[in-house]
């Protein structure tokens, strides 16, 4: 595959073709899906206690539990649906954006912001080591793009900064975004969100794992992400994607097996997030916990609907262990004792919820000074309606009498002078009794 072409955003001048440039393809992506998330990372002790305050909370854990489903109903607040990241290598990008957002939604009981991964990719690829034209290829770790998060720094939302803008240009990725208009709205005073950032709380981005001399305690570190997960939302997670898990998305998912691994043909590391877990049984009616993980590959013709069910690493053998919920140790620096685990779940907390967007100087109202001339359909609806009004107005002042049409003040002066005549009459003919 030959180098992408450097790609830069300019702002078009009229609104048209930005939304042709940057439409969404409304054909499910079905090409080879890159797989470039960093899962290695070291563990701190600060993180191991802040696990183990989650593993000895007194909360019961069901047998099953699933966001997925809660977001059917309006429990507390719905995550959003699987995205398609398309042919590039952005899963480490889409796993924050759809967690973060998941998360602002759980607590603060908004509709999902959908935010969007291209900010990331476009504002973090310095982090990651890679030119911004090559993030597709070199992928990212979504755990210092979090780290990133907690400093100050934000993502915006995918209807001002959509993905479209990638998967339209296939292998690249744009240089650094202008902050000061929406993408495909030209940048308008309605659809300005400038102001609409969101961010992660500093020093919430953690790993989940209990770990005592080097070793892992495996059911209490399952035990502090559940809890988590029921608390505050999905995690993310990374694991090594093999060859078999192909397979597993397009003829085994759909039908909600579970997925236990080969360990055969490594194709690279891979960030999801997981919304819950259950209960299934084997072939050999053998009980098998997993977990419920939303992928980023679409929803049509894609596992359940954009969903998979994945082992725990408890209830496999170590052979087929995908270290998504437990790290396994990657390296250690004999110098400093230092230990870097690959795998693993890491959570994080939403920063605080955006005000609402106000503008302050709206667009001054278009007032035509010269009228069009009226149509000919409704002069003449005008017209029947205006005699017709005329008419009525006319025999409101007349009184008809033997057909004929008398002005009303003509008949009450008349009905006067025959009161007086009368009056006359009976005054007359008192008189001459007398």
């Amino acid at each position: 595959m030959s180098n992408p072409k450097p790609w830069s955003f300019v702002r078009p001048k009229t609104c048209n073709p930005q939304e042709k440039l940057f439409a969404l393809e409304q054909k499910p992506y079905t090409g080879k899906r890159l797989n470039k998330a960093r899962i290695i990372r070291p563990i701190t002790t600060e993180e191991v206690q802040h696990s183990l305050r989650l593993s000895a909370l007194p909360a019961p854990i069901p047998e099953s539990f699933s966001w997925r489903k809660k977001g059917d109903s309006s429990y507390r607040g719905k995550i959003e649906a699987p995205r398609d990241q398309g042919g590039c290598g952005s899963c480490w990008a889409f796993s924050i954006a759809m967690a973060l957002g998941d998360r602002y939604s759980i607590k603060y009981g908004i509709n999902s912001s959908l935010l969007s991964p291209t900010w990331l990719m476009s504002q973090t690829y310095n982090l990651m080591e890679v030119k911004s034209q090559d993030s597709c290829n070199e992928g990212g770790d979504p755990f210092i793009a979090c780290k990133w998060l907690e400093k100050g720094n934000s993502t915006k939302k995918e209807n001002c900064w959509p993905y479209s803008m990638i998967s339209s240009h296939k292998w690249v990725s744009p240089n650094k975004l202008p902050e000061d208009c929406c993408i495909n709205c030209c940048g308008t005073q309605i659809s300005n969100q400038t102001t609409q950032k969101y961010s992660i709380k500093p020093g919430s981005t953690k790993s989940l794992a209990i770990i005592s001399n080097g070793k892992i305690n495996k059911n209490a570190t399952i035990s502090a992400i559940q809890k988590e997960i029921m608390s505050n939302g999905p995690v993310i997670t990374g694991f090594q994607v093999y060859d078999d898990f192909m397979t597993y998305w397009k003829y085994g998912a759909p039908k909600k097996k579970i997925y236990i691994c080969d360990n055969k043909g490594e194709s690279g590391g891979h960030a999801v997030t997981i919304t819950g877990w259950g209960v299934g049984t084997e072939s050999n009616g053998r009980k098998i916990r997993f977990w419920e993980v939303r992928n980023s590959w679409g929803t049509k013709n894609s596992g359940d609907g954009g969903y998979g069910y994945i082992a725990f690493s408890t209830d496999v053998t170590q052979n087929s262990n995908l270290q998504i919920d437990i790290p396994q140790e990657y390296s250690s620096d004999p110098r400093t004792g230092e230990i870097e685990w690959s795998g693993g779940i890491f959570t994080l907390s939403p920063g605080p919820l955006p005000p609402v967007q106000v503008n302050k100087t709206l667009p001054p109202v278009q007032v035509n000074k010269t009228l069009p001339p009226v149509p000919k359909n409704f002069s003449n609806e005008y017209s029947s309606v205006s005699s017709s009004n005329n008419e009525n107005n006319s025999s409101g002042s007349n009184i008809k009498i033997f057909g004929m049409k008398i002005p009303l003040y003509l008949v009450v002066i008349i009905l006067i002078l025959l009161s007086i005549v009368l009056i006359y009459l009976g005054y007359m003919l008192f008189k001459k009794n007398t």
